[in-house]
């Protein structure tokens, strides 16, 4: 059957509405309205046999809603009866059944089982010898139904792929997870069968909060008020049982869950008050974004305005494919920016109002010291977010924040940046070099170098004075972006010194040095935060990127040196530069003003006397590889010269010779990379970090 009205066509509307139609149609109606009880009493004891209102309905429906649908059936089969029924009125009628039947999950081949026990109700209750010609029309009439009610199956349909074709543009567009969600529920919110939807997580407590929001006034609002008593509804613990909610079981599960009536659902108790008094949905889906037996990234709500709720074979066809698309996108970005952080959607809300306001910017501040000479090579600066008591650092709000909301927050602290800037140098405190960052993926938006450029005009910023810390870059087998290597070399070119920040390790580290136009090289503090629990491997990895840095003539700023220990062994590695709050912490621009007045030149103590374990470990480093080149060069010399003989080069924090004639018999012996040299070297390290006989 072509379910675009080719039945209207064979069954000609002008003789289905005809005089002569309604003049045979007249008396089966009268006999039908004679026998509406009969005929609804036929049906009703016979509806076990129709597998919607044996199996489906019950599920979805109170007693009394399954009972108004059963009359609603009878009379709608009384309705195409009607003499005076139009084809207009006919075909709307009959689209808006096939609407309210396809948003129900109903199928329809079922349906069409439903109108034949309606068929057998008639035949028990008239005489259809004398009303063979009427009955022959309402047949005519009923196949036109079931045809537009086809044509609104096929109309939900496509705007089912309509809404995905939408979200896999989506998916491919977007870089940023907040505007992922957001963007997502724009689109699902005008499914017409959705009051709304939501996207939502448990925080460390086990407590769900809703991440984004979006829907009809009522289900907002719903939805809001059971954020703000999450301490109540939302709770899931592994012996919840039925109290987990669908997000719960969703989330435990990893399986897409379903309340069919949110009213009637027992496992929904602790949420009825809320939709009794907001809300204006009757069923919810919740998909968990994640593989099989996987951790959600998070919980897709959709709410349904009726009863059923996505139920049907291509409906839930359509959820599956929403599900692995949007898990799709979220695994992608986890591999562009990390783990994605949750929060509740009125703190998102309520950071966005900041933002848009221009409030609760607090900018800090912190120096980059040159180890050679031991004073500011520049001033870096971050944009924090004031909410409430609470001072977050961009790490923790720029994730969460759209990429509109993140450009107003980029917009705002960098010409804050640049005023404070100009304080200091009209305080007499010099000239300083500014250093902001700038995410990778900010190149490909031309609005954030047209205002960095901009403020640079603005607040009197020579392009030689500032420095952009360029972080997040992908990886060479990436590729770069076009426009992101345009925009590079076009920062180049004003003049503007390039940083490459969070730089990560092995290959991939050398081969972006040498592709990409940068002057200096940053150690992030996340490797170097490391040091406390594997000092030996946060110190090789430091030495070795060093080396690979000055050999391709790039500055090495080490960030996050925080200890007294840790300053001292970079030195000793010979990085250039240092960050952290071992020379200074974090500082608002008051602050920063009054350090820069009182603080003195940074004094490292001499490298051929280190006096901190980390900064022996780094001679010990250093030690190696001259070692490493000693050997080498032995290797052409006759074995057992005079040359080899030696203790290799000296270990200045040595007060035992003996510990180091023990490493380098083992070197020579075995090898620097053989068992015999690793264990000696352990052994050693062991010896240094308890302070046995090792410290001069």
């Amino acid at each position: 059957m072509n379910v675009h009205g080719s039945a209207s066509e064979r069954h000609d509307p002008s003789s289905l509405y005809s005089p002569a139609s309604v003049a045979l149609l007249e008396p089966l109606y009268q006999a039908m309205q004679a026998h509406a009880s009969d005929i609804a009493a036929f049906f009703h004891q016979h509806a076990d046999q129709d597998a919607i209102l044996r199996d489906i309905l019950p599920r979805m429906l109170s007693e009394p809603e399954l009972e108004r649908f059963k009359s609603w059936q009878t009379g709608n089969l009384l309705d195409l009866a009607a003499p005076d029924l139009t084809p207009e009125r006919h075909r709307s009628e009959a689209l808006r059944l096939g609407h309210l039947y396809t948003q129900l999950g109903l199928p329809q081949l079922d349906l069409m089982r439903g109108q034949e026990i309606l068929h057998r109700a008639v035949e028990q209750s008239i005489d259809t010898h004398e009303h063979a010609r009427a009955l022959a029309v309402v047949s005519q009439r009923l196949m036109c139904s079931l045809a537009w009610q086809a044509e609104a199956y096929q109309r939900m349909q496509n705007q089912r792929q309509n809404l995905l074709q939408e979200i896999i543009r989506l998916v491919w567009e977007t870089d940023n997870y907040a505007d992922l969600i957001a963007r997502t529920a724009a689109i699902l919110v005008r499914h017409d069968g959705l009051t709304g939807c939501s996207f939502a997580k448990p925080d460390a407590q086990g407590i769900f909060h809703y991440e984004y929001i979006a829907g009809t006034p009522q289900t907002r609002q719903c939805l809001i008020e059971i954020d703000a008593h999450s301490n109540m509804p939302g709770a899931y613990d592994e012996e919840g049982g039925h109290e987990h909610g669908t997000m719960g079981r969703a989330w435990f599960n990893t399986r897409t869950e379903y309340s069919l009536n949110v009213d009637l659902d027992p496992r929904m108790r602790r949420w009825q008050p809320f939709f009794t008094l907001h809300g204006d949905f009757r069923s919810i889906v919740a998909i968990p974004l994640c593989r099989a037996d996987d951790i959600p990234i998070s919980v897709l709500c959709l709410y349904g305005k009726y009863p059923g709720g996505l139920v049907s074979t291509d409906q839930k066809a359509f959820v599956e494919q929403l599900r692995t698309l949007l898990l799709f996108a979220c695994t992608q970005l986890h591999k562009l920016s990390g783990p994605i952080p949750g929060m509740s959607y009125n703190a998102r809300q309520r950071w966005a109002a900041l933002i848009q306001q221009g409030q609760g910017l607090r900018m800090r501040y912190q120096p980059v010291i040159s180890l050679a000479k031991g004073v500011p090579l520049g001033i870096y600066a971050l944009a924090h977010l004031q909410d409430g008591d609470q001072d977050l650092p961009p790490s923790t709000v720029q994730p969460l924040l759209s990429s509109d909301e993140f450009f107003t927050f980029y917009s705002l602290g960098i010409n804050q940046a640049m005023a404070d800037r100009e304080s200091w140098r009209r305080a007499g405190l010099g000239d300083r070099r500014l250093g902001v960052n700038l995410r990778y993926r900010a190149l490909g938006d031309p609005r954030y170098l047209r205002e960095i450029q901009a403020a640079m005009a603005r607040h009197g910023c020579p392009a030689h004075l500032l420095t952009l810390h360029v972080l997040d870059l992908p990886e060479p087998s990436e590729g770069l972006d076009a426009a992101a290597a345009k925009t590079l070399a076009q920062i180049k070119d004003l003049g503007i010194n390039i940083t490459a920040d969070d730089l990560g390790t092995g290959h991939s580290s050398l081969e972006r040095l040498r592709q990409l136009p940068f002057n200096t090289i940053k150690i992030d503090r996340s490797i170097v935060s490391l040091v406390d629990k594997d000092p030996t491997s946060v110190l090789f990895f430091i030495h070795r990127l060093t080396r690979l840095g000055h050999t391709l003539g790039k500055i090495v700023l080490v960030e996050g040196v925080d200890s007294a220990d840790m300053l001292e062994a970079v030195a000793v590695l010979q990085a250039d530069a240092v960050q952290g709050a071992a020379v200074c912490p974090l500082l608002s621009a008051e602050q920063m003003k009054d350090w820069l007045k009182e603080a003195p030149a940074l004094i490292l103590p001499a490298h051929n006397h280190p006096r901190s374990k980390l900064a022996k470990l780094a001679s010990l480093l250093l030690w190696e590889e001259r070692l490493h080149l000693m050997l080498e060069k032995a290797a052409g010399v006759c074995a057992g010269s005079a040359q080899t003989q030696t203790l290799g080069p000296p270990l200045p924090f040595l007060a035992a010779r003996s510990h180091q004639r023990q490493l380098f018999s083992a070197a020579r012996d075995h090898g620097l990379h053989s068992d015999v040299y690793r264990a000696a070297r352990r052994h050693f390290i062991a010896q240094l970090f308890r302070e046995e006989t090792l410290i001069s």
